[in-house]
């Protein structure tokens, strides 16, 4: 299947569920759909400008596609990459956000093999910080502190 046809696919599935959010804000409150109602609205207008980008790109790279059929997935990989996830979800209540989600994030940068070591440090710490001021300083909402927990009781 080619890129641009992927695009396309994705495009009509963003696009559903756009429509989805849409029509599942009009059953909430009148003072709460706003914010659903934007949103669905943003996700129709980028996904659009991804088709109109999708088609303009096809136009001037379509050698391009036909390399890109010619890629295998690398199963291996990918089972290893979704076990990952899975043990990371599994760990949080145990472990800790706090402690999971940097080491996830490290562990899953170098795995993918998208940055090193130290920009990948970097990233997940301030990640992190942010959203520990956002969500359990600013919204005062519950995070799963695992081993923090009795540490900072």
């Amino acid at each position: 299947m080619s890129r641009t046809v992927k695009h396309y696919l994705f495009t009509l599935f963003s696009l559903g569920l756009s429509a989805f959010f849409f029509v599942a804000s009009r059953s909430m409150p009148t003072s709460a759909t706003l914010f659903p109602e934007l949103m669905a609205g943003l996700i129709a207008v980028l996904s659009i400008a991804m088709a109109v980008n999708a088609y303009k790109e096809s136009k001037l790279t379509e050698e391009i596609d036909s390399k890109e059929e010619n890629k295998k997935v690398d199963v291996v990989r990918v089972t290893v990459f979704l076990g990952l996830i899975a043990l990371y979800v599994w760990l949080i209540p145990q472990v800790g956000y706090f402690i999971m989600t940097p080491l996830f994030m490290v562990i899953a940068y170098l795995y993918l093999r998208a940055l090193g070591f130290f920009k990948a440090v970097f990233i997940s710490v301030i990640f992190s910080a942010f959203i520990y001021g956002l969500f359990v300083k600013f919204l005062n909402l519950p995070i799963p502190m695992g081993w923090l927990e009795q540490l900072l009781s």
